[in-house]
Formats: C-alpha cells, sequence, structure tokens
C-alpha cells in the first residue's frame, strides 16, 4: 500500500529542492495553462470546467430507462453469434463491472483502483490543456497534458501523482529545482510526470516538460499564449471544450524538413508557395461551451495577411463578401442559409497557383484555356458571366411521415441571383452539352466500355432522364427527373435561379415573388438577423423544435413497423423451439423413438470418431444414419462438429432429443465430402448428432470430430425480447427525440470578418 498522505515520496526530497518548489506555486497559480506550454504547438485540446450542467434535459433524458437497450444488445448477441456487435456488448459489459476493473487496477497498482474510483475524482480537473508538437529530426510527436486541479481536491492530486510514481516511476530527474518523474522504461517515448504549483504535467518529451516548468518560474521564452492564434482566440468563449490547429507551427516544421531533404530548383517556388498557404491560413481554433441561453459553438480562423499567400489572404478576408436577405424564400420555412458564393475568386486564386505550377511544368498554364481544350466550353459564359455571389438555402418542412417526404426528403429550396436569366440560361444549355457527354465518359470508363452491366444505357441520355418543361403560375420550370425520387426543378423567378428538391419545391418561392408573405416577416428569423453583424459572409436559422417534433412523429411511425422486424429476426436466428444461436426453423421430426446414442465427451475437449454407414445403420426412415450423445457440455461453451468422409456424401444434422426435432443441419462444408455445424450451448438441452449421407443411402466410413470452446455461461441464459418489450425498447429513441424537441429552440449563426480574423458563430437556444 502507499505511504501515508503525512510523507508522500514526492516531497521526500531535501529540504532545499522542497523550498525551490514552493517558489514557484505563487507564480503558476496566476499563469493560464497556454504560459507553459510550447509555443510550436501544432495541435491542441483544451477543457475549462463549467458551473452550467444540462439541468433539466440532462435529467429527463437520464429519466428514461436505457437498461432497456442494454438488454436488446446482449439478446441479439445472443441469438446472431459472434458479431461486431459483440464487442459493443463486452464494452458495455465491462462499463458494468467497473468496480472490478478498479480491483483489477488495485492488484496492479496498491492504492490506484481507489483513488480513481472515488466519484470526487470527476470534479478534480479546474483546466486541462494537452499539446502535439513535431520536430524534423524526431519522427515522434511530443504529447504534453497539463492540468490546474480544483483546490478542494488538491490532495487527492497529490495522492494520485505519488501513487502513480511509486508504481511505475523508474528515473528522477530535477529542472529548476522541481523533480520530474519517468514513468515506465524511459524509452524513446518516455512518460514524464512533474507538478508546479496547482499544474500537474506529463509528457512524452522530457525537454517539452523542462521548459515548461522554466516559463512556470518565469523564463521569457516564448510560449503558446504569446503566439498569434493564441491570442486571436481569446475572443472565443473562456469555458467548455477548445480546439486549435496551427498551420503557421507546421509550416515551420515542413520548412526545416524540407532545408535537411535539399529542394529541387524547379521545385522550389511550389514549396515556397506551400509553406506561404499555410502561414497565410495562420490556424484554426474552436469551442463549443454551454451558455445559460443555450449551446454556442465559435470557431475563428486566424488569418496572417504577411505569410505569403496574398491572394488567399484577400479570398479569407474579403470585407466586401456579404451575404443578403432572401427575399424569395417564403414566411413558413424551418430552416434558412445564406452563404457568400467565392466562384470568381476562387478561379482567381486557382489560377495564381497554376502560374507558380506553370514553370515546374515547362508551360504556361491557363484555367480557362484548359477547360476550352480539354471540354470545350468557354467558362465565363457558361458560368462567371452571370452566375451571382451568394446561394441561399431554405427548408421548406420538416422532417414528417408524410408520403411524399419519405420518398423525396423534406422540401429543400436554393436560390441563387443571376446578372440575366437569358445568360444562366444559355450557360446551363452550353454546360449540358458539353459536361453530359464528358458524364457519360467517365461511366463508361469505370465500367470498362460495358454498358451492359450499368441501370441505364449513358450513350444515350434520353433513355434514363425524364426532362419536361412544366410551369405554375405563368414561370416555366425544367423539370428532370431519375431513378427511384430524383426531382429536380429549376426555374428562375425574377433575377434569381430557383432549383428545388422535388420539383415542388419551386412552387412556393414563386407565389412569394408574386406577393405571398416572406421570410423577412418571420418573427424568429428578424430575429437571427437582428442578432447577427450588419455584414457577414454566411447566415443561418434553423427552427430546430419543429424539426425535431417532425423527426418524433416519424419515428414514433417507424417503431411498431421497425419492432415486428427485429422479433421476426429473432424469430429466424432462434427458431420456435428456444433460443439458439444460429438454428434454422422447422426442420421437421427426427423420431428417436427405439434409437440408442453412442455417448461422446464433448465439454471442454476435442475428439475424433472413426464411423461406418452401413445396413445395421438404418434410422425410422430407412435411412443410413449414427447417432450421437454429446455429454459433459456447459452452458455458453461454443461446439463444432464436422464429418467428412472419402466416400460418403456427408449430411450431418443436430437433434434436440427431448422435443426429437432437428436444430440444425448442413450438407457441403464446402463439398460433398465434408459437413460442418456449430452451435452455442444452451441450459437443459439434450443434443444428439446424427451423421448421415446425402438422401440417406449411402455406404462408407467416414470421419467424426468435435471440438468445445469455453463460453459465457450468461449468454445461454438470456431469452429473446418479446414484441411487448420491443416497443418498449424501440419507443425510447422517439422519446428521446421528444425530450430535446420540447426544450430546444432555434439555432442562428453568422460568419464574419473582423480585421485579420475570420469569426464563425453558431447558438442553439435551449431550455435548461
Amino acid at each position: 500500500m502507499n505511504e501515508p498522505r503525512s510523507a508522500p515520496k514526492r516531497l521526500a526530497w531535501s529540504g532545499g529542492l522542497f523550498m525551490a518548489t514552493l517558489l514557484v506555486i505563487g507564480t503558476v497559480m496566476a499563469q493560464p495553462l497556454a504560459a507553459l506550454a510550447p509555443a510550436d504547438s501544432i495541435v491542441t485540446l483544451s477543457h475549462s470546467a463549467q458551473d452550467r450542467g444540462l439541468g433539466s434535459l440532462g435529467a429527463d433524458l437520464a429519466a428514461l430507462d436505457w437498461s432497456k437497450l442494454g438488454g436488446l444488445l446482449e439478446a441479439a448477441t445472443g441469438a446472431f453469434g459472434e458479431r461486431p456487435l459483440n464487442d459493443f456488448t463486452d464494452a458495455m459489459q465491462l462499463f458494468e463491472e467497473f468496480d472490478t476493473a478498479f480491483d483489477d487496477l488495485d492488484s496492479l497498482c496498491p492504492g490506484l483502483g481507489t483513488i480513481v474510483s472515488d466519484p470526487a475524482l470527476l470534479d478534480l480537473v479546474d483546466d486541462a490543456l494537452v499539446t502535439v508538437s513535431l520536430s524534423p529530426f524526431n519522427p515522434l510527436p511530443a504529447i504534453t497534458g497539463f492540468v490546474r486541479v480544483n483546490p478542494e481536491l488538491a490532495d487527492t492530486a497529490a495522492e494520485l501523482q505519488d501513487t502513480l510514481v511509486a508504481c511505475f516511476g523508474d528515473a528522477t530527474m530535477t529542472q529548476n529545482g522541481v523533480p520530474m518523474f519517468v514513468l515506465g522504461d524511459g524509452s524513446d517515448q518516455p512518460l514524464v510526470l512533474s507538478s508546479v504549483g496547482d499544474v500537474y504535467l506529463v509528457g512524452t518529451n522530457p525537454e517539452v516538460v523542462r521548459a515548461a516548468i522554466r516559463l512556470s518560474t518565469g523564463s521569457d521564452a516564448g510560449s503558446l499564449l504569446d503566439t498569434n492564434l493564441w491570442q486571436a482566440s481569446s475572443r472565443l468563449a473562456a469555458e467548455g471544450l477548445g480546439f486549435s490547429v496551427s498551420f503557421e507551427a507546421l509550416a515551420d516544421v515542413l520548412q526545416n524538413a524540407a532545408g535537411m531533404a535539399g529542394n529541387a530548383t524547379d521545385t522550389e517556388a511550389l514549396v515556397a508557395r506551400g509553406l506561404g498557404t499555410l502561414r497565410t491560413i495562420g490556424g484554426i481554433a474552436g469551442r463549443i461551451s454551454l451558455q445559460d441561453d443555450g449551446l454556442l459553438l465559435e470557431s475563428i480562423v486566424a488569418v496572417n495577411p504577411d505569410g505569403g499567400d496574398p491572394q488567399l489572404a484577400e479570398l479569407l478576408l474579403c470585407e466586401r463578401c456579404t451575404v443578403s436577405r432572401p427575399f424569395v424564400a417564403p414566411a413558413e420555412v424551418t430552416a434558412v442559409s445564406s452563404q457568400y458564393l467565392p466562384l470568381r475568386e476562387l478561379v482567381r486564386y486557382l489560377q495564381s497557383w497554376l502560374d507558380d505550377v506553370g514553370p515546374a511544368v515547362g508551360e504556361d498554364l491557363d484555367i480557362r484555356e484548359l477547360l476550352r481544350q480539354e471540354f470545350g466550353f468557354d467558362l465565363d459564359v457558361a458560368l462567371l458571366d452571370w452566375i451571382g455571389t451568394e446561394v441561399h438555402t431554405v427548408t421548406l418542412e420538416p422532417f414528417s411521415p408524410n408520403l411524399r417526404s419519405l420518398l423525396y426528403q423534406p422540401a429543400t429550396a436554393y436560390i441563387i441571383p443571376v446578372s440575366s436569366p437569358e445568360q444562366a440560361r444559355a450557360g446551363l444549355d452550353l454546360m449540358g452539352e458539353r459536361m453530359l457527354p464528358i458524364l457519360a465518359g467517365i461511366f463508361e470508363t469505370m465500367d470498362g466500355g460495358n454498358f451492359g452491366s450499368l441501370p441505364f444505357d449513358m450513350g444515350a441520355l434520353d433513355s434514363f432522364l425524364a426532362v419536361r418543361e412544366t410551369s405554375y403560375r405563368g414561370v416555366k420550370i425544367q423539370r428532370i427527373q431519375a431513378s427511384f425520387n430524383l426531382d429536380i426543378g429549376i426555374a428562375f423567378v425574377g433575377n434569381n435561379m430557383v432549383i428545388g428538391m422535388p420539383a415542388r419545391a419551386v412552387e412556393p418561392l414563386i407565389d412569394t415573388y408574386q406577393g405571398a408573405r416572406t421570410v423577412l416577416s418571420n418573427r424568429a428569423y428578424r430575429a437571427a438577423v437582428a442578432a447577427a453583424p450588419d455584414a457577414v459572409s454566411s447566415l443561418t436559422y434553423a427552427d430546430v423544435a419543429t424539426n425535431l417534433h417532425g423527426l418524433y412523429d416519424l419515428l414514433d411511425l417507424a417503431v411498431q413497423p421497425l419492432a415486428a422486424g427485429v422479433f421476426a429476426a429473432f424469430e429466424g436466428a432462434t427458431g420456435s423451439i428456444g433460443f439458439d444461436s444460429g438454428f434454422q426453423q422447422d426442420l421437421g421430426f427426427a423420431d428417436l423413438f427405439g434409437i440408442e446414442a453412442q455417448p461422446l465427451a464433448a465439454g471442454g475437449r476435442s475428439g475424433l470418431v472413426a464411423g461406418d454407414l452401413g445396413p445395421e445403420d438404418v434410422n425410422n426412415f430407412g435411412e443410413y444414419s449414427d447417432y450421437y450423445r454429446l455429454q459433459d457440455l456447459n452452458p455458453g461453451d461454443t461446439v463444432t462438429m464436422v464429418v467428412t468422409s472419402d466416400l460418403v456424401d456427408t449430411y450431418l444434422y443436430l437433434v434436440d432429443a427431448d422435443s426429437e426435432l432437428y436444430l440444425d443441419s448442413n450438407d457441403d462444408a464446402p463439398d460433398t465430402s465434408r459437413s460442418e455445424l456449430t452451435f452455442v450451448v444452451q441450459a437443459g438441452v439434450d443434443y444428439w448428432i446424427e451423421v448421415s449421407s446425402f438422401g440417406g443411402a449411402e455406404e462408407g466410413p467416414y470421419r467424426l470430430t468435435v471440438t468445445s470452446e469455453a463460453g459465457d455461461p450468461t449468454m445461454a441464459a438470456i431469452t429473446p425480447p418479446t414484441f411487448g418489450e420491443l416497443l418498449e425498447i424501440l419507443e425510447l429513441f422517439p422519446q428521446a427525440v421528444a425530450v430535446l424537441a420540447n426544450h430546444i429552440d432555434r439555432t442562428e449563426g453568422y460568419s464574419q470578418v473582423d480585421g485579420t480574423i475570420l469569426y464563425m458563430r453558431s447558438m442553439t437556444y435551449i431550455r435548461w
């Protein structure tokens, strides 16, 4: 057992070391964890404890009887045998037996299981930060964790460290008088543990841990806190779960690695451009947090305009790239998403890359000329001259059990402003004329030139596409239909190209354009607009509650048919005579009257029997058969039987001697000279093996091998759920959706350029 807390091992150092450790405590407690982390961190994960929990939402979800679902999974494993499902149920069982796992920890390291099983340990961490950094000189990443513990549980944290060091510590080092413990074998990827003040450090690279200790004692070396990305992420919420990825740090590693490898002259410009692209993106960071009014998701892109790719910086930090409001969207919608569509900017940026690639390949590359040569169309005429700079996605209805919605998805429309409907029609015709034959060629190449295996002839496009022109309130709609449920409508409503899926989704937008109420009169959408800044590059709104209520109706409708299907699957797997894995149904009556079976011990062993089918082995059906009674079986064991013969087309049966019913049979596995069966032993069944031939008319010698593998006896005791129990289990899913629908209101979000930061925000309003 561990030493008493009055004399922990980590304090069993000289007075000088003890005093040196005390000197850093005040400084460390005032520092954020990022101030101790390496500045060259590429990836970080962070957590900051929150006072807010899930409130009544979490309580309502937890109140549902989820234990029923575990019973269904156990029954499914018992019925269907060895499947990937077993891994899940094993994990569930391990979770249920967590106390035993803690006992195992105590046997591995005395006292460890007792510490980690304390429920108070869930409140141990106030803040946590994990960083990953790379070096061109070391292929292994340096992973470092920083944990600030709850002051009320400081003794528990110290005891946990002492216990780990006592059990696994192999070496000890110091840095600035602070002890560092190496856990494990001290290999190329050791685990180093240390603590300064209320911060605990654990890392795979001792030098990173040393640097963190130096930073804690006032070193002026750079830290993660000093980086542009971390400072930019300060606008995110302070609490919750966060992440960051530094492309600038990654570029530094790649540049050093490229320098060590040496660059060919013709690729230097491309390498420089690639590194400049990474440095210009700078980094991304995000955080998810629980707020008083809901769930907040935030993210940023910390752009570096001087990173070396000015075209990319211009694309990302485009302040004029803003979206308008979709005035042709109808008032009654369930979701609206407006995004800036930077097609022209993307083409310019792609051309800038081709300008750099050209010298490396020895020719000038022009994207417009390449498209003209390869595909035969002018990019400007086909697309860029007429398409607008934004796209609005409008969801017109929620999920529902309506048959039309089930077949064609909830009606959705896409609104794209155009400079001229006439130019847009001509451009679409041009792209269709040029691209559809190319699509046919791609399919032909994928199919090896054999259209016969495809569901349609790509050479004759009109053979699988139905293109018709209809109209609604005087507006022409081009309707494209194919396959089971592909239904697209394209119409021009004013100077907007509207694409509806299914085609009927176009009609409400035509109504709006001709005078019906627009989404701008929708109170909830207006609130989302008011909550966003004036100039944004995207704006989203979704009526989550309505969608969840619709999803509830759909799931509630599906429960009974799904329960019937699952029940039928269980019946098919278990048969009418018991819960035996893999048994077939209705194999008939075995008729064992007057038959004596040869005892065969199978439990926990394997055996080989040499037999011979002959005239003296005729059963009650007049067929040549030998019978063996399996003994010493244990419930849950897996038994495999194999019969082979050089002369007989073998046939193998498994029989329940009590009911005299055939449980299972096999003819060829995989050929006529071999038959094989496997089953899981169930309690209370008298198992017999019948060895015969196809048709029961062949004579000759055979070899019977029976093997038994120990299994889980609890699985043999599992009984399949009844139809009523299945209903109760599957009803958990619509019930959970109903709980969410009663607590969640709507989602609002936007993205905005703010200086050199691209900021994105989404708030889902929740009544906790």
